[in-house]
């Protein structure tokens, strides 16, 4: 969903009554921008650790002349 050129995340859910019938309903909107930055920032974390695990590797390679 847009909304004044923002990129939102909506969720809605119902609430029902004993009888099950709809008594109202319950949403929340999140800025998906705020989203992708964590999915970037996540990434880079990802990145890092691989690289940090193939230095590993190689350090315990007992080819590693250090």
């Amino acid at each position: 969903m847009a909304l004044n050129n923002l990129l939102l995340i909506v969720n809605i859910t119902a609430i029902k009554d004993d009888d099950g019938e709809v008594a109202g309903v319950v949403g929340s909107f999140r800025d998906k921008t705020e989203i992708n930055e964590m999915l970037a920032t996540l990434s880079e974390i990802h990145r890092y650790l691989k690289d940090l695990r193939a230095h590993t590797l190689i350090y315990k390679s007992p080819l590693c002349p250090f």
